[in-house]
């Protein structure tokens, strides 16, 4: 059995809005597993909002239709094709906007997961990854935002080595696991991670909730469990 929910508000310097919130959460259901995808659109970039939607588009698909691959072959060239993928869709789009490159820069956050438990992840720059990854564990922050060389800044899309910094994790036997994805915005909501996931595995609506934060705030999960 494998279950996925998501929700994302607009943060206060959007005004709260929906419209202007600048978050992309993407949730896919392939069948035999299921697929997140967290992109943040840098309010530094005049494109970001579109980065964002691309690049979650681009690895929904992606990770959709090729997810086995990810469990098994070579994690450098994984990443190499991921990188070498994203970049040839934001550099076209921004060749057709007559656009620099540099200003399609977001953030990214995409994993899968089976009904057996097997994941993977890929992460770069702001947003934290929190997990139960082995059966009866506790709750685990695996992976942490990334800062970029100036105060305040982060890792993006077209800005810098992507190679560099895309991280990648996944765990290829079968377990009962919980992937928790939150933007920064979704900060606040660390330490109601189990109560939010127990609510989900009960089948419980979960209501979207009141952002307080400056920042939008998204969140996507993950649950599998070998028993239903």
């Amino acid at each position: 059995m494998i279950k996925s929910g998501s929700f994302s508000c607009a943060g206060k310097q959007h005004g709260l809005l929906s419209e202007r919130n600048e978050d992309v959460v993407l949730e896919r259901d392939c069948g035999t597993h299921r697929v997140i995808v967290l992109c943040d659109g840098a309010g530094s970039c005049a494109n970001g909002k579109a980065a964002a939607w691309l690049t979650a588009d681009t690895l929904a698909e992606f990770l959709s239709v090729r997810f086995a691959r990810f469990l098994l072959e070579n994690a450098e060239v994984l990443r190499l094709e991921v990188v070498n993928l994203i970049t040839e869709v934001l550099t076209d789009a921004a060749q057709k906007a007559g656009a620099d490159p540099g200003s399609f820069g977001c953030t990214v956050m995409a994993a899968a997961m089976d009904q057996q438990g097997r994941w993977c992840l890929f992460h770069l720059g702001d947003g934290t990854a929190v997990g139960k990854l082995y059966p009866g564990s506790d709750w685990l922050v695996f992976s942490y935002p990334q800062r970029g060389l100036l105060p305040g800044a982060t890792t993006l899309t077209m800005n810098g080595s992507m190679f560099d910094n895309l991280r990648f994790y996944r765990h290829d036997y079968p377990s009962d696991r919980s992937l928790f994805l939150m933007s920064d915005g979704a900060m606040e909501l660390l330490r109601r991670v189990p109560r939010l996931l127990e609510k989900m595995e009960l089948g419980l609506a979960l209501p979207e909730p009141e952002n307080m934060s400056e920042d939008d705030c998204s969140a996507a999960w993950l649950i599998a469990r070998q028993k239903s």
